[in-house]
């Protein structure tokens, strides 16, 4: 479909599918003059697109509702991630942002927060138990890092990139209460939540979780999210 949408050529191409071609058709039609290569109808992104996708989080969060209007499109997770993290960046005067960043961590990760002007706050996950995060070393990092940054944010990668760890509810409940306590935005990756594998693992998403928490989470602790259509749903 995405194809079809870049060369709409393919659309005459009876060797596809005729429903990928209805499918692209249609999207190419919500495009303003059918390119994907217009300029968005509202700074979002295009609306069909939105309620496309906020249909799809609710589909998959179980039916806990999506609004359209927490949606933004973009180009990349990267360049959104970029955006959101230079938006905590303090004034001048001000002590340098801190990020709390697991270890080992994408490798993209450290040079962004770098141009983002942001100080690197790392937190070591547990390989002796299976990537886990450890609560109480993590209390530790942060009270370290306020010596020389003002923490802002966690980083988190789930499943994790590249440990391939995957949060479970509990888990991910911990998190929130720790983010919280300590007044964090959550910056949670959840790029790979197609390419989840094994007996017993399931894919559950921080915003479910924390919908479904108490009134003095779910309606005070701040969550950024992040999918991309740009990474493998399928095992080699």
């Amino acid at each position: 479909v995405l194809a079809v949408c870049l060369y709409p050529e393919l659309l005459q191409d009876q060797t596809l599918r005729l429903d990928v071609r209805l499918r692209a058709q249609k999207l190419l039609q919500a495009c303003a003059g059918g390119s994907v290569g217009s300029y968005s109808v509202t700074p979002a992104g295009q609306p069909y697109i939105i309620q496309k996708i906020a249909k799809f989080i609710t589909r998959r969060d179980a039916g806990v509702p999506s609004s359209p209007n927490n949606i933004i499109l973009s180009s990349g997770c990267q360049r959104t991630l970029m955006t959101v993290v230079k938006l905590l960046v303090g004034g001048e005067g001000q002590p340098p942002t801190g990020v709390l960043t697991p270890v080992p961590c994408p490798h993209t990760l450290p040079p962004l927060l770098d141009h983002a002007g942001v100080t690197l706050v790392p937190y070591v996950l547990r390989e002796d138990r299976g990537w886990t995060v450890d609560l109480d070393q993590l209390h530790l990092d942060l009270q370290t890092a306020r010596g020389c940054c003002r923490p802002r944010a966690i980083y988190i990668s789930n499943p994790g990139n590249p440990t391939g760890h995957l949060q479970d509810k509990e888990m991910i409940e911990k998190m929130i209460r720790f983010a919280a306590a300590e007044e964090l935005l959550l910056l949670v990756i959840e790029v790979d939540q197609d390419a989840v594998y094994g007996p017993g693992k399931e894919f559950v998403s921080y915003k479910k979780v924390l919908s479904e928490m108490d009134r003095e989470f779910s309606e005070t602790v701040q969550l950024a999210s992040f999918h991309s259509v740009s990474n493998p749903i399928f095992g080699e």
